[in-house]
Formats: C-alpha cells, sequence, structure tokens
C-alpha cells in the first residue's frame, strides 16, 4: 500500500460474507469507479480483490470529493493502468500514475490546450499505450472541434518512433493538410488502430504512410468529390489493414444537386481497394455523401459487385449505409439488384425504408427518418421476422413520423437506443394529430429506461409533457431548436429541472425566453450551450451598410467599399459551409439550394468530354469542424455579411412577409455574392465615368450607400470593365425619396439593376478574385 497510515476497519456487514464470484457479478453492474469509491475502505478482503482484478484498475478523474479521491489514489495509484479525464483543471499530477497505459480525455467542454500539452510533454506519454481524446456526438454537436489546439505538436508526439502507442483516437476535426501542412512525421511502427476525423479524405493517405503495421482504421471526413483532381496517393499497399470503417460526414441534407458535387466513386473504389489483400471487414457510412442516381454505386448491388466488392478477395463482412437524393424511387427495382448469387453467398442483406439502404443486421449507430418497422422492406424479407439483433446497434434514431405508439416497438427492437430526435419542422400533418396520439398513449406504461438524450425541433415540451415525465426516468440531457419551454407553473418544468444536467438552446425566441426566466429552468445544469445571432451579444454586432450587405466588427472598420471587398475577405479554398435549419419552409430551402446552384454552376467551367464542371466557388452545409459558417434565416430586409469573417457568426437575413419578400433566386444570389466578397458595382471607384448620382433624390440617411471605394484601399482591381448588367448593380430609383431616378447611366438605355443571373462579367469577377482564371 501506498499509505500505510490509512487503516482499513473490519467489516460488520454481510456483504463481505458473500462468495467471491457472487461479489464481482455484483460489480459487474457497477461502473469502475462505483466499485472503487463505494468499496475499496469498506474491508482489507474487499480492498484485495479490487486490487486482484485489473478491470477495476480503470478509474475516471473525479469532478467533485477530490480530497477523499485523492486519498485512493494514493493506494492505488501505482497500480492504475488506464485513465478518464473529463475535468480540464484537474489537479491530480498524472505522475500519481506510474503505470499508467491508457488516457481517455472525453470532456464536454472545450479541451485546454495547456492541459493536453502537458500529457504530451510527460514521461507518462512515452508509456502510453492508448490515447483518446473523444466525444459523444450522439448527444450534441462537439464544442471541442476546435483548431485552438496545438494538432501540429499532439500528430507530431503521436507519429513519432519514441512512444509506445498502439492505439489513437482524436475526434476533434484536424485541418487540412492541405491549408496547414505538418512537418517532421516519423514511422511509428506499434500503432495498429486509428480513429480520426479529417477535414480531407486525401489527408488520410499522407497519414497513413507513416503507420506501417495498422490493423485498424476507423475515419470520419469529406468524401471525394469528381470535381477534385485525381490524387497520386494510392501507394499504401504494403498496409495489411484489416478493419477500415469510413464515415463521411452527415452533412445529407441540402445538398447541392450538380455533378460536380457528387462524391467520385472512382477514387474511393481505388482507395479502398488498395487494402483488397488483407481487408475483411469494411464498413462504409455515405450518409454524407450527394447520391442522385439509384442506377450508381451503391444503389446499385449489380454494379457493387462487379466494379467493387468482387476485387475485394478477403472481405468477410461488409456494412453499407446511404441516401437516394433524388424524389422518386423504385424501392422493389433496387432492391431486386442485391438478389444474386453472389449477395446470397456472402449472406450480405440490404434493407430499405424511405430513401434509406443499408445492410442487415444494422451495423449503425444511428437511424435516420424512421417512421415505422412496417415501412422497412429487405432482399431477403425473412431476416425482418424474428430477428432480436437486427436492430441492436442503434444508439440514435430520427422519426420522420413520431407515434408514441412506436415506443414499445422501439423498446424490444432497439435496447440500446440513448437518444430521439423528433423534427416537427419536417411533419406538420403529424404535429396537427399530436394531442390525438397522445391521448391515446397517456396509460400506456412504457419505460425507455437506457434514453438519456432527446433532440426537439420546431415542437413544444409542453406537448412532449407525457411521455417525457412518464417513459423517460433516465432522461439528462436536452436539445432544443426553436422549440417552446413549459410553462412556469407546469409540472414537466419541475421534473425537468430535477433532471436536465446538459442542455443546448438554439433559436433566438427560445435563448431569450430562456435567459430572462433561467433562475427557474433548468436549474441543476452541469453544461449549457445557448446558440443565437450575434446581434445578442454586446461584444460583436452588425453594422449595415446600403440597405443589403452586413459588416462585423466595430463601426469604425465598417468603411471598406468596392467590387470586390477585400482580398483577406476571400472564403478559404472558395468553400461556404452555410446552415439553413432556420428556414423552416421547404420551398424556401429549395429556392436557396437553388440560387448557390447555379452561383457554382455559373462561375465553374467544362470539363472536356464530360457533363461534369470544374467547381471555382461553392457552398456546402455546414460540418462539425467548421468554426467559420454563414447562417442563412428570416430576417429583416434582403442582406448579408460580406466576405469571409473568421469566426464570427456570418448570417444571411431573408425577409417574407407583407412588407417585402426576398425569395426570388436573382435577390438570393444577388446576396450571396455579397457573401463571396463582392459589393455593388455603382461603389466602384471609377463608377463617375458610368454612371451619375443623383443625390438630390436620395435621402440623407441612405448617401453612405452610394459612395465610391479606392482601388487598392477600399476596391479590389480585378481588371474588368464597368458592367451595367451586372447582378450587384443597383436599379435605376433605387433609394428615391421622390419617384424619379438616383442613378442615370451615361449609356443611353442601358439596362441597370438585374436580379436574374450572373452577368458573364460577375463571373469572370468571381473567378479572377478566387483564384480560378489568371
Amino acid at each position: 500500500m501506498g499509505n500505510n497510515n490509512t487503516r482499513i476497519p473490519k467489516s460488520h456487514t454481510w456483504f463481505e460474507q458473500l462468495p467471491t464470484e457472487i461479489i464481482l457479478e455484483i460489480f459487474d453492474y457497477l461502473s469502475c469507479n462505483d466499485v472503487m469509491y463505494t468499496f475499496f475502505y469498506l474491508n482489507e478482503r474487499l480492498n484485495k480483490l479490487i486490487l486482484q482484478h485489473e478491470c477495476y484498475l480503470s478509474l475516471e478523474l473525479p469532478i467533485s470529493n477530490l480530497m477523499f479521491s485523492k486519498n485512493i489514489f494514493l493506494e492505488v495509484a501505482s497500480k492504475i493502468q488506464s485513465l478518464n479525464i473529463i475535468k480540464n483543471d484537474s489537479s491530480i499530477s498524472l505522475k500519481l500514475f506510474p503505470n499508467l497505459k491508457s488516457i481517455i480525455m472525453s470532456s464536454p467542454y472545450n479541451l485546454v490546450e495547456q492541459q493536453l500539452e502537458s500529457i504530451l510533454k510527460s514521461d507518462q506519454f512515452k508509456k502510453l499505450h492508448s490515447l483518446k481524446i473523444k466525444c459523444n456526438e450522439l448527444f450534441f454537436t462537439p464544442s471541442f472541434y476546435d483548431y485552438s489546439l496545438n494538432q501540429v505538436l499532439l500528430l507530431q508526439k503521436v507519429f513519432n518512433n519514441k512512444n509506445s502507442l498502439n492505439i489513437f483516437e482524436y475526434s476533434s476535426c484536424i485541418q487540412s493538410f492541405s491549408l496547414k501542412p505538418i512537418n517532421h512525421l516519423k514511422l511509428n511502427l506499434n500503432l495498429h488502430s486509428l480513429i480520426l476525423n479529417l477535414t480531407q479524405f486525401m489527408d488520410l493517405f499522407f497519414l497513413i504512410e507513416y503507420t506501417p503495421n495498422l490493423k485498424y482504421l476507423n475515419i470520419k471526413s469529406n468524401p471525394p468529390y469528381e470535381y477534385h483532381e485525381q490524387n497520386q496517393w494510392l501507394n499504401n499497399n504494403k498496409i495489411k489493414l484489416k478493419q477500415f470503417y469510413l464515415t463521411f460526414n452527415d452533412t445529407m441534407y441540402g445538398m447541392n444537386r450538380f455533378t460536380a458535387r457528387r462524391i467520385d466513386f472512382h477514387q474511393l473504389i481505388n482507395a479502398i481497394t488498395q487494402f483488397s489483400s488483407s481487408l475483411f471487414c469494411l464498413s462504409l457510412n455515405l450518409i454524407g455523401c450527394f447520391i442522385t442516381s439509384s442506377n450508381d454505386l451503391p444503389f446499385n448491388g449489380i454494379q457493387l459487385q462487379q466494379q467493387f466488392l468482387q476485387l475485394m478477395t478477403q472481405l468477410k463482412q461488409f456494412h453499407l449505409f446511404a441516401v437516394l437524393t433524388q424524389d422518386r424511387i423504385d424501392m422493389k427495382r433496387i432492391l431486386s439488384t442485391f438478389q444474386n448469387e453472389f449477395w446470397f453467398n456472402h449472406n450480405w442483406i440490404v434493407g430499405m425504408h424511405d430513401k434509406y439502404l443499408y445492410t442487415l443486421p444494422f451495423h449503425f449507430d444511428k437511424f435516420y427518418d424512421f417512421i415505422d418497422f412496417d415501412y422497412i422492406y429487405s432482399s431477403n424479407p425473412k431476416i425482418l421476422i424474428n430477428n432480436p439483433k437486427i436492430w441492436f446497434n442503434v444508439k440514435y434514431i430520427k422519426f420522420k413520423k413520431f407515434n408514441l405508439d412506436l415506443l414499445k416497438l422501439i423498446k424490444i427492437h432497439m435496447p440500446q437506443l440513448l437518444v430521439v430526435s423528433i423534427d416537427y419542422f419536417n411533419d406538420s400533418e403529424n404535429t396537427e394529430d399530436f394531442h390525438i396520439i397522445q391521448n391515446k398513449t397517456n396509460n400506456m406504461d412504457i419505460r425507455l429506461d437506457r434514453i438519456t438524450t432527446v433532440h426537439l425541433t420546431c415542437g413544444s415540451l409542453e406537448n412532449e409533457k407525457q411521455w417525457l415525465m412518464n417513459s423517460l426516468p433516465n432522461l439528462k440531457h436536452l436539445s432544443l431548436t426553436h422549440t417552446e419551454l413549459p410553462l412556469l407553473k407546469s409540472e414537466l418544468t419541475f421534473k425537468l429541472n430535477e433532471k436536465i444536467e446538459r442542455l443546448v438552446i438554439d433559436g433566438n425566441l427560445i435563448v431569450e425566453q430562456f435567459g430572462k426566466r433561467s433562475y427557474i429552468y433548468f436549474s441543476n445544469l452541469q453544461d449549457l450551450q445557448l446558440k443565437f445571432d450575434w446581434k445578442f451579444s454586446s461584444d460583436i454586432y452588425d453594422c449595415v451598410f446600403g440597405d443589403d450587405i452586413l459588416v462585423p466588427g466595430p463601426k469604425s472598420n465598417a468603411m471598406n467599399r468596392g467590387v470586390a471587398y477585400n482580398v483577406a475577405n476571400k472564403w478559404p479554398n472558395g468553400i461556404v459551409p452555410y446552415d439553413l435549419s432556420r428556414i423552416t419552409n421547404s420551398d424556401d430551402r429549395d429556392m436557396i439550394r437553388n440560387a448557390m446552384d447555379w452561383v457554382t454552376y455559373d462561375t465553374g467551367s467544362p470539363i472536356a468530354g464530360s457533363d461534369s464542371r470544374t467547381v471555382c466557388v461553392y457552398f456546402r452545409p455546414r460540418e462539425a469542424g467548421d468554426r467559420t459558417f454563414l447562417t442563412i434565416q428570416y430576417g429583416q430586409g434582403c442582406n448579408a455579411h460580406m466576405g469571409y469573417w473568421p469566426n464570427y457568426a456570418l448570417t444571411m437575413n431573408l425577409q417574407k412577409d407583407n412588407e417585402a419578400n426576398c425569395f426570388h433566386s436573382g435577390t438570393i444570389q444577388h446576396e450571396l455574392l455579397h457573401v463571396l466578397g463582392f459589393d455593388h458595382e455603382h461603389n466602384r471607384p471609377d463608377r463617375d465615368n458610368y454612371i451619375t448620382i443623383n443625390y438630390g433624390n436620395i435621402d440623407a440617411e441612405w448617401h453612405y450607400a452610394f459612395e465610391k471605394g479606392i482601388w487598392g484601399s477600399t476596391a479590389v482591381n480585378l481588371g474588368t470593365s464597368y458592367d451595367y448588367s451586372s447582378i450587384m448593380h443597383y436599379g435605376a430609383d433605387y433609394f428615391s425619396n421622390n419617384g424619379r431616378p438616383t442613378i442615370v447611366p451615361k449609356q443611353v438605355n442601358a439596362p441597370i439593376g438585374s436580379r436574374d443571373n450572373l452577368s458573364p462579367t460577375d463571373i469572370v469577377e468571381v473567378r479572377k478574385f478566387y483564384g480560378c482564371i489568371a
């Protein structure tokens, strides 16, 4: 024992007289921490029993009762082999654990860089066999997808021949090596297991060059796209990989509909088949891929077999999950392509519901757009009958149609379920019938003991009252998006106060409501995340230019004008991540995506011999690693932040009411060019050669919207001529206070104020600004 002054009392309970086998059976129902902190000081027999079983020497560093814990650590520290660190500022030094083999950092909060660096630079790090820096994405979007951590130091320490690591997991998104190259990596012959979240798929092959003995690989990344250059990184056939789990990020909602954004299956197949001689388990989660045709991979089982799976000579286990983006599909025809001898001989069975295709039994932990088990079909229907293991892995379910009557079946078929997500925004019909469904099931005795988390979108907690209170005894986490909080005097409010430990609130109105009553709501919270527009912050506010330009930051810095706003305000790689969750009408969302598609298409260029186009700029749904992205929402006027501002909450407001309607494709394309960094055409420094501004017809408060920029200072000269037909040009009577023209072209009959599509000069300017042409 490390502390001989500790006196262990004799037991006065019947517990110690139980046989060892019974005690160990009891311990199996408890966590390592519960076993250690409850029984260690009970008596000498239990102390010896705990110390003799290594499974009880894996501890989670406590966040409370530190003095009591330290006393135990002094006794057992030399035997502890695994630590789970969940508190950023733990005062317990790793020097207490000389035989430490494994560290798991699983804080729900932002990781502290100094803490991670202290671990990497410690003597204990060199002895570690396993390092896992992880998060649980089932519950919330991780708050530590953060490039502020010293990822360069981390990777240099891991991919190094001076450590003993066998297993490395890092759930935070690793910045693309094309943006931030990493040098001084070395071979690590010990590493046989990697779990990583990469920005770019191609970065994977840069890293595994340093892991020649890799056996297990689990990667989350963006997919390779058709417009990307063909990469010359397919030269890792010396690695005898056994298991490959690949997940493309969950950006299935709002995908770009042009072929330039489609996944490049040719690159993907070439990347995977280099492991064909050794790979026996392959898992492909393609939910984050843009797949448009049921005739293409992976929805055509014959092509999947002939072009891919037949090449994998050692493959025994194959798991697949994909979604099709086209509106109408022939499910029977798709399933028939998976019903030949090849699929039967391998015992690989696929199932479908809605537009989703997956292998059965279902291997993945998230299940989307569920309606009912009766709406699931299979290439071998027998597997759906009396198969208790078919949905065993599901931990997260998102309902397309939520019916409380399903809860009893879900409890039977999905015993591991932890998270329920309901989006009433996409289910207006169901919302109208909700009270009927609820009243029907009020007296049902359904307890889903494992569910700890509920996500609600566009709903009301009060409407969920009965099942939240009665069916979820272990509810601890809530994620609310545009969802009404319960009434203060509601019985549900008191229940939630007792239960909820972690809470995410997304939406201006609900955040404002929460802020006014936070002393009553959720008083036992340990973790709170609020998501709202930055106009609610006193530190950062919007400065509005003209009628439709928003520029972040103090007003004193907000006078940069010009055709292109500033070279420094270009979006990296021409990629604009966006969030459409606040646009609640599906037609409105489609119009926005369509406008994005046109900007992407028009500014791209044809590929010889192909229907595809190379892409200069494009818009994609935001991903977990995006710190800067565009939030599109209903708001006052038609306006958008101009250009790229790192770490700012950038927005586009589109008004839709009796006063204004911004939902026209040309208007949205106009705002998107602001987002890309372009000012109005009439603000060009040389505009006086082409137009006359009649300030007498403009109210004084709007004069600033007609000010000129300065070449090289507040405007970028892209070498193009003044463009009357630009989508960025004001109309002749914009901001007129008397109905007379405010802008008069010097070229007779020149049309100005077009809001149809980008002009040829607009296209050239975008391509020049983003370096797509010289």
